[in-house]
């Protein structure tokens, strides 16, 4: 399995986790931007919209992307992570 692609199950399994909280969650596969998924509440719902940067890794934890943090969008931005064999961490940043 290649790093892209483990990559990109990484975002599925977070699209679908938001999707399952009746989210619309949009992935910008390929795009190099910031943001990896954009999770927009369905509905007539006062929750905010959520733009979500992930990352997969083995050794040590990576920091978000300075890109990602600078955003100055209206949506809270959460930062997924995932270490090889471990449980997924979302931190709001």
């Amino acid at each position: 399995m290649t790093n892209y692609s483990k990559g990109a199950n990484f975002e599925r399994r977070i699209q679908h986790y938001y999707d399952s909280l009746n989210y619309l969650t949009i992935r910008s596969a390929g795009s190099h931007s910031p943001i990896d998924l954009l999770a927009i509440p369905k509905g007539d719902d006062s929750r905010p919209f959520i733009a979500i940067q992930c990352k997969s890794y083995k050794k040590t934890r990576p920091k978000p992307d300075p890109a990602f943090i600078a955003l100055k969008i209206p949506a809270t931005k959460v930062w997924a992570t995932k270490k090889f064999h471990k449980p997924i961490e979302l931190e709001v940043v």
